[in-house]
């Protein structure tokens, strides 16, 4: 709560803001301070692979195992992945702030 009312408030301020999603963007910009630049480009290739419409959905599946899957499901990995993703990009990269 700390976060979205202070140094990350712009999540807060989205026009499709939805609190149960902030983790995953939040979560992307505390990767993005620690990682390494080879690192979050390993991970934003994986990421945006894994987001596209014409995914095979691998990672979300994935991500849903031992829950009854269905396109909700799948579905909201998918928004979980492109947050994430989202709050990575989110943060200049390392030495050109």
């Amino acid at each position: 709560m700390n976060r979205l009312y202070g140094s990350d408030k712009d999540v807060a301020e989205i026009d499709d803001f939805d609190f149960s999603m902030t983790g995953p963007r939040l979560l992307g910009r505390d990767i993005a301070v620690i990682a390494s630049e080879d690192t979050l480009s390993s991970i934003i290739n994986i990421l945006e692979k894994e987001a596209r419409d014409d995914s095979l959905l691998r990672l979300s599946q994935d991500m849903v195992f031992g829950v009854y899957i269905d396109n909700a499901h799948l579905e909201s990995g998918v928004k979980i992945l492109r947050l994430l993703r989202q709050g990575i990009i989110d943060i200049p990269k390392k030495g050109t702030e």
